[in-house]
């Protein structure tokens, strides 16, 4: 997958201050009716629904290994609780919990610190099935070490399973739930970051994920994928040839 991570100007600069530091996704001028208009443009949902029973909430294994666009790695580093540790492919490190729409909770860029806590029963969406939703609150404080400057941003998520439909991406094609995250300010009730995930029950895992940055539609699609068990040096750098000499 090319990876990863939304707010809104005007009556909330800060908002979008912190936007601009943390990568956020915005909904275009057009407003959040425009926005899931294009999400469902780009790509166009499968000509079929293929009959996908409830999907479980999955658990990863240490070690596993996802790989997006042609260099995007990510990696199950281990499980601290209810939370998992993930790797870059820079080295850095970040947590998220077992629920793949709901917002990394703690991640250190460089000079920064940012933290999600999350309230609600973002869970309850599992099992997966169309026309299950959810909603949840969101509260990311993102703190500058340099300055020593904290903002805090509070906003809440629904979440909804929309379809199922075949998603096509280099490491295949794949059944998938078809699920459409989108966030408004607690403060102004603005609309602010919406985000789609295709979820393979088959894999346990996100094969494309679709949000808005830069006023397009940007997407993360999946290259690769192996189990711990699986994974070597040596298989790694094979993939990452591959995918990058294409």
């Amino acid at each position: 997958m090319r990876e990863h991570t939304g707010r809104i100007a005007g009556a909330a600069c800060s908002l979008a201050a912190v936007c601009s530091l943390v990568g956020c996704a915005v909904v275009p001028a057009g407003g959040i009716d425009d926005a899931l208009t294009s999400f469902e443009r780009a790509p166009a949902a499968a000509a079929w629904a293929p009959a996908l029973p409830p999907a479980s909430r999955p658990s990863y294994r240490q070690g596993d290994v996802f790989v997006f666009g042609r260099a995007t790695v990510r990696t199950v580093l281990r499980s601290e609780g209810r939370l998992w540790v993930w790797q870059t492919t820079d080295g850095e490190t970040y947590k998220t919990t077992g629920d793949f729409f709901v917002p990394i909770v703690a991640q250190t860029p460089p000079g920064r610190e940012i933290t999600s806590r999350i309230e609600g029963s973002p869970e309850a969406l599992w099992p997966l099935q169309v026309g299950r939703w959810v909603e949840f609150e969101e509260r990311r404080t993102l703190r500058q070490n340099v300055f020593g400057v904290e903002q805090t941003v509070a906003q809440r998520w629904r979440c909804d399973v929309v379809d199922t439909r075949v998603t096509s991406v280099p490491a295949g094609d794949f059944e998938t739930f078809h699920v459409r995250c989108a966030a408004r300010s607690l403060r102004t009730k603005l609309p602010g970051q919406i985000i789609t995930w295709d979820y393979a029950p088959a894999l346990g895992h996100y094969v494309q994920r679709t949000w808005y940055e830069g006023g397009r539609v940007r997407q993360s699609v999946l290259s690769a994928a192996l189990p711990g068990e699986l994974v070597t040096p040596q298989r790694m750098k094979a993939i990452l040839d591959r995918l990058q000499s294409n």
